[in-house]
């Protein structure tokens, strides 16, 4: 008699373990990089390797930033866990000033009275990349000219963005919708908040209409472009 309930304590203690078994086997996010103002996606799946349910579960989701402060929090309450694996989604929105780094998602598997299971994963927070520039000015080197003379043009340009990129600036002499002449100037290399002066020059020719002409300075990323100025100058 004294066996068989030995047996049998230790035959409920073994059930007990066995539904206990609850662990977080897989902890996701949707992106391994965002950027600032982005939401975070991230998915837990959970794990009942027992062979009972377990009740009043808790799984939370907590994101922390660079610098360790908790920036978003998320708790599923009373859960019923089943034997089997059950998926938890979460997400977290980035602010638009959100720092740059590395930040921690923690989840936690809380049973009746004690931590079942904790795991973790790691994403970055990175600025996103903005290619934009501007023509700060157009200007050529007088205001008027003779026939045979050469246009001499300026256009200064600015990165306003924070990549660095390469491009040219089009330089378009026109009068009254025609163009007399287009002309690239190539750059590379321009880095954020660097401003350069791109040049050009236009001989006029001895049979042009005298009057008022505009010449244009488009600035362009590769083929994208991104602003532009005009100037005028008369030829007399």
């Amino acid at each position: 008699m004294k066996n068989t309930i030995v047996m049998a304590m230790v035959l409920l203690v073994l059930v007990s373990i066995a539904a206990a078994q609850a662990t977080i086997s897989q902890l996701n996010t949707d992106k391994s990089t965002y950027f600032q103002g982005e939401n975070v996606a991230s998915m837990a799946t959970v794990a009942n390797s027992g062979n009972a349910s377990i009740y009043n579960a808790t799984l939370s989701f907590a994101y922390f930033s660079p610098l360790g402060a908790m920036i978003c929090y998320g708790e599923y309450y009373g859960l019923v866990l089943l034997p089997g694996t059950r998926t938890f989604d979460s997400t977290c929105q980035l602010g638009q000033g959100a720092s740059l780094g590395y930040y921690y998602l923690n989840t936690t598997l809380y049973g009746p009275g004690k931590i079942l299971d904790s795991r973790g994963a790691v994403f970055q927070v990175a600025q996103k990349e903005v290619v934009s520039g501007d023509v700060l000015n157009v200007f050529t080197n007088k205001a008027s000219y003779r026939r045979k003379e050469t246009v001499q043009t300026t256009a200064v340009i600015k990165n306003t963005g924070n990549v660095i990129y390469g491009g040219y600036v089009r330089f378009t002499y026109e009068m009254g919708g025609y163009a007399y002449k287009t002309e690239d100037k190539y750059f590379s290399s321009l880095g954020p908040g660097s401003v350069i002066n791109a040049t050009s020059a236009w001989l006029i020719p001895s049979n042009v209409r005298r009057g008022t002409y505009s010449v244009s300075a488009g600035l362009y990323a590769n083929s994208t472009a991104l602003d532009s100025g005009t100037a005028s100058f008369s030829v007399r």
